[in-house]
């Protein structure tokens, strides 16, 4: 049975921060948003009065959280009648792209902020956002301008986002990072991004570095594109990570 949720409560926070990129993000919707469907949808699967899936629907993007006691056919039922155009989830119940493969922080690198840089946490995004779309490319999708102010101010607002951005000497933003989805408990890095005349000069390295560090102790996780910068998240103390039995991030769209 799939009901629609008004109020989270300890059992669906339990659920949802089981350690996954799906539940982390979803959770962190619900906690910036809130569930009274006026910007996210938000409904859980029951079995026996059991938790076995959590569906949150921002705009026409969906994120689900799944188990191994899901009901896959009622869900997939479901996610046809909302009219959802993009599913993001952390185990294949459809025929799906594999958008990440899942790595976690294990042990820390220390990365030196290179001569002349510096550190800052308050990043205009019109700023981030502009050196986000100089780098995207395949694996690296630029949302529109609109809906990353948006949807990161509020984030930030709501204590639900962190930022991190490397200057240099001539104040120009040469590296970025920041959380996709941030709870108490787990952190998602997403957007880390060079610019092209500034790689290969310990930059990125370290602006992860001093994100991690801003994370305090949360579990942290990413979503890699596939056959792309491992070695890169590797020096920085990530490895492939197996989270509820699955170890890639899909999308249906």
């Amino acid at each position: 049975m799939i009901s629609y949720i008004t109020n989270i409560n300890d059992n669906i926070r339990i659920f949802c921060e089981r350690g996954d990129i799906c539940g982390c993000r979803a959770l962190c919707l619900i906690e910036s948003y809130g569930a009274y469907g006026n910007i996210i949808d938000f409904w859980v699967q029951y079995i026996d009065d059991r938790i076995v899936s959590v569906i949150v629907k921002y705009g026409a993007d969906m994120t689900v959280v799944t188990s191994d006691d899901t009901d896959k056919n009622e869900l997939r039922d479901f996610i046809y009648a909302t009219g959802a155009k993009s599913i993001v989830f952390d185990r294949p119940f459809y025929n799906a792209e594999i958008v990440g493969k899942v790595m976690e922080l294990k042990e820390p690198a220390e990365n030196k902020i290179p001569d002349g840089c510096r550190i800052e946490k308050d990043v205009p995004l019109n700023e981030a956002y502009d050196l986000i779309k100089k780098c995207k490319g395949k694996g690296f999708v630029c949302p529109s301008y609109e809906d990353f102010i948006l949807d990161t101010s509020h984030k930030l607002r709501h204590k639900r986002a962190v930022c991190c951005g490397l200057y240099n000497n001539k104040n120009t933003l040469c590296s970025f990072a920041m959380t996709s989805a941030m709870t108490d408990k787990t952190a998602v890095i997403g957007a880390v991004c060079t610019s092209p005349e500034y790689r290969r000069q310990g930059f990125g390295g370290a602006v992860v570095s001093s994100l991690v560090r801003m994370l305090g102790d949360r579990r942290i996780l990413l979503a890699r594109t596939p056959n792309e910068n491992e070695s890169f998240y590797n020096q920085l103390g990530f490895i492939q990570s197996v989270i509820s039995g699955c170890s890639d991030l899909f999308c249906y769209s």
